[in-house]
Parts: structure tokens; sequence; C-alpha cells
């Protein structure tokens, strides 16, 4: 939008408090995911794990998951007991074969109240339980998951090889993807490693234990090139195969935050001098704006901008300005910002 007065007067006491608020934007659509950091830990004879988190900040994502391997013949019940009221469950899977699998796969957007999560060491004294954790920063708050989470198991295949499952998403723009994965076997010497399919191997990780029943269990992400609908591959472990080992897996898209959706409307001019700025917020993104305003000046680069701080919601708002110089094309924009970033209107 743009607008001429025709007065020729400045008032240059109101121009340095302007200034003095002067601040560059770079806009976007999204605010990218980021991996912050990850932890493992394992346990014998059905011991709970504790995993020491990165240093996290409010609103990371914490996405654990912990694999049991047991020969029992029981699903077992896993459980995050600290901080238990705060994770949602993504899967808990049980995969029965002579050596089985029990996995259970949890996320929690932080409140930066923890450090350490500690998950249910269950079956018996003959289990075996390992657990590994990942932490992402910048992914929405509000629906951290953008679809469903896909999950997949496999016994009396002959194979410990997880699989994760295909994944039809909805494909906004910087979404990653992760996938989990763990092998209940007996492979006794040792619990083994995965190598992790094309495009997952970027900080990923496994952790493992032995006991009469054995578990390896692993995470990793893709953060680029992710197709619609993902299927992942494979994550094949470096133990020999058997027909009495089994599988779990897990996959999941983590929907970025959104930024602002803002309007910048006509704007209405008061007299020689002075007029008001319009605009709207039509979409808070992924939370209420903290700050909004309109960034003008004489060209369509913001050399000026006016900020109203405060809690705002999808609605219109305007700004004044006063002691503008006649015969100026002057151009503007509305923007809003959030904890994601600022959305800007058309200039």
């Amino acid at each position: 939008m743009k607008f001429s007065t025709k007065k020729l007067l400045f008032f240059l006491i109101f121009a340095a408090v302007v200034v003095a608020s002067f601040v560059i934007w770079a806009g976007s659509a999204q605010a990218a995911i980021s991996f912050v950091g990850s932890a493992e830990n394992s346990a014998i004879s059905n011991g709970d794990i504790t995993l020491t988190l990165p240093a996290t900040e409010v609103n990371d994502l914490v996405v654990v998951t912990y694999a049991c391997g047991d020969a029992d013949a029981v699903d077992l019940a896993m459980t995050v007991l600290t901080p238990a009221s705060t994770f949602t469950e993504v899967a808990d899977l049980f995969s029965d074969d002579t050596f089985e699998t029990n996995l259970g796969m949890y996320w929690d957007i932080t409140d930066d109240s923890y450090t350490q999560v500690i998950v249910d060491g269950v079956g018996g004294t003959d289990t075996a339980c390992a657990a590994v954790a990942m932490v992402f920063r910048g992914v929405d708050t509000t629906t951290p998951m953008d679809v469903t989470p896909t999950t997949a198991s496999g016994a009396n295949q002959g194979t410990m090889h997880p699989n994760p499952p295909s994944l039809n998403h909805n494909n906004p723009s910087g979404i990653w993807t992760v996938i989990a994965g763990a092998s209940g076997h007996g492979l006794d010497t040792g619990a083994g490693t995965y190598t992790f399919p094309t495009g997952y191997t970027t900080n990923a990780l496994e952790d493992g234990e032995i006991d009469t029943s054995d578990i390896t269990v692993g995470m990793g992400y893709r953060s680029s090139g992710v197709s619609d609908p993902e299927d992942p591959g494979t994550m094949t472990h470096s133990g020999t195969d058997s027909t009495s080992y089994s599988w779990a897996a897990v996959t999941m898209a983590l929907r970025p935050k959104t930024i602002p959706t803002v309007t910048t409307n006509a704007a209405s001019v008061l007299g020689p001098a002075s007029a008001n700025l319009n605009g709207e917020i039509t979409d808070t993104g992924v939370g209420n704006a903290t700050a909004r305003g309109f960034g003008w000046g004489t060209s369509e680069v913001d050399t000026s901008t006016t900020t109203e701080s405060g809690s705002f919601g999808a609605e219109a708002f305007t700004q004044s300005l006063i002691n503008l110089l006649s015969n100026k094309t002057y151009y503007f924009r509305a923007y809003a910002t959030n904890s994601a970033g600022t959305g800007y209107g058309t200039i």
C-alpha cells in the first residue's frame, strides 16, 4: 500500500524516536527445526534407565524411545516414570517371538523444569532394556506431530532388522522425519549396532544391552529431502539373523513452528500530514503475537518502524503517523512476531 501527503513539515523529535527503534528482520514462512542433542543408556535385570538430556530450552521437543528384550511371551507395559505426567505416548509395541521386542516411544514439549528422563525397566530379572532420546528445537508446540506416527513390527520372519514404515504426511515446508527401531535377540556377546538408511545417518544413535534376553534400540532423523509419502528404509542390524529374533519400528513427522499470517490494509489519511496505518493478524501461527506494528518509509525498504508489545490474537490493528512530508510517497507493511519469527503483509 502507499499514500501521499501535502504538508511540508517533519517533526524531528518524532523521527528520532522512530529511528531509535529501527529493526531489520528476515522474513520466512516457517522457523527451521534444529537438532539439539541426544542421550542413551541401558540396564540389565529389568532395571530402570535414566537418560541425562542435553541442555534444553523452553518449548524444545524431547523424543524418548526405549525397548526391552524378553522371552516370556508377555506384552510389557512400557512407561515413562519421570516426569510421568508430561509425556505423550507415540507407540507401545510388542513383537512376540522366542526373543521378544517391547518398544515404547514418547514425546514432550519441555518447560525447562527437568534435565533427566527415567523410563521403567519392565519384565523379569532376565530382561535387558535400553533407551535413547533426541531433542529438537523449532518444532510446532501445538501440533508437533504433523500426522499420526506409523508403526510396524516383525516376528517369525527370520530377521531382526527394524523397517520403519512409510508415512503419508501433510508435506509442510521444513518438515523433518524421525525413525525409531528395536531388535529383540540372543546375541549374548554384544548388543550390536545399526546401519541407518540413507538420509538418516546424521547424529543417529543406538544403545543395547545383553542379559538372558538381549535388546538393541536406535533412532535417526531426516532433515532434508523428505518425500511424501516418506518410506525411510531398513535399519540393518549388525548381528546374524535368526528365526527366533524380532523387531519393532516407528516413523514420525515433525511439523515446524509457524509464524503469524499478516495482511496490510489500506491506510486512512487523516489530514495533510497524518495517517493511520492499518493491518490485520489473520492467523497467529504457533501462538499469540508478542509484538505487532508497521515498517514504513519513503522507499520500499523499511527505514522506520512502529512497534506495539503485548499478547495479540487474530485481529485488526492500527497505528498513527504524524508530521509526514508533503509530496512524498510513503510505503508501509504490517508485521507481527511470535516465538517462531516475524510474518509480514505485502508492501
